[in-house]
């Protein structure tokens, strides 16, 4: 589980982070004294949810939780027990008094995993404006929108940066007589441009299915077909991609491994 902490005292964040250290599934990207700067991040980053102060000044819990994107969930984090209440009206997770113990907090996280756990299980839901990309250019002023359930793949390629969306590429046995596409196979480039480079996306796109496979691509993982010989096949597509070595890309063969059954 990802997340990040909004609060104005540090001496809180710094106990937090000190009860999440011995817990590997729980990933805490990010903390911040300034609500302000969490809402950027969260407009840029994906997490599953924040842990959140409500007595903060300029922006409180409640004009940030009005504010943030509505997939994210909260854990209220406050000194405070009127806040309670609060917590039933904007729907969060659960609500933790300072100072919060380790087993209260683990008991916390459990009920977090369980409600996210209970949304995949709902099926696709409704992502409204936080999961894309907004492009500039080529032309002066010009923004192009790319939704992170349609980019493929993104691909580095002569210093400029590719996305690759699902309705841009050819379905597998589109045309008769004509086998997978190799990855290198001369191609005029699908796609849009971003001035972005890989490293960078990356850090948007931590959290989410994206992992990088290549030096010079990033798979969405929902689109992965098969591996075979250091190459994926895409599902449903004809494209071909290059694998780099475990010890390179250990994230993306560990993601494989994860529900392996031994095959013939």
């Amino acid at each position: 589980m990802t997340f990040i902490v909004v609060d104005d005292e540090a001496a809180a964040i710094d106990r937090i982070a000190q009860l999440v250290l011995p817990f590997q599934h729980w990933i805490l990207r990010a903390t911040f004294t300034e609500p302000a700067n969490a809402l950027a991040y969260l407009a840029k980053h994906h997490v599953d949810f924040v842990l959140l102060d409500m007595e903060m000044p300029l922006i409180d819990g409640r004009a940030f939780m009005l504010q943030m994107p509505l997939e994210v969930k909260v854990i209220l984090y406050t000194a405070h027990d009127e806040y309670a209440t609060d917590g039933f009206d904007y729907d969060v997770v659960d609500f933790l008094k300072k100072p919060v113990s380790l087993e209260r907090f683990n008991k916390a996280m459990t009920k977090m995993a369980r409600a996210l756990k209970f949304d995949a299980r709902e099926g696709p839901q409704p992502t409204g404006d936080y999961y894309y990309f907004m492009l500039r250019g080529p032309i002066k002023h010009m923004r192009t929108k790319i939704n992170l359930d349609e980019l493929v793949y993104i691909e580095s390629k002569e210093n400029e940066t590719y996305f690759y969306l699902v309705g841009e590429m050819e379905p597998d046995g589109l045309a008769e007589g004509i086998g997978e596409i190799p990855w290198d196979s001369p191609k005029k480039p699908l796609g849009r441009v971003s001035s972005e480079r890989l490293r960078e996306l990356m850090d948007i796109l931590k959290g989410t299915s994206f992992m990088r496979i290549h030096r010079s691509i990033i798979l969405n993982t929902h689109y992965f077909g098969t591996y075979e010989h250091h190459t994926v096949k895409l599902r449903e597509l004809r494209t071909v991609l290059p694998v780099g070595k475990r010890a390179n890309y250990p994230n993306f063969f560990d993601w494989m491994d994860r529900h392996y059954l031994p095959g013939a």
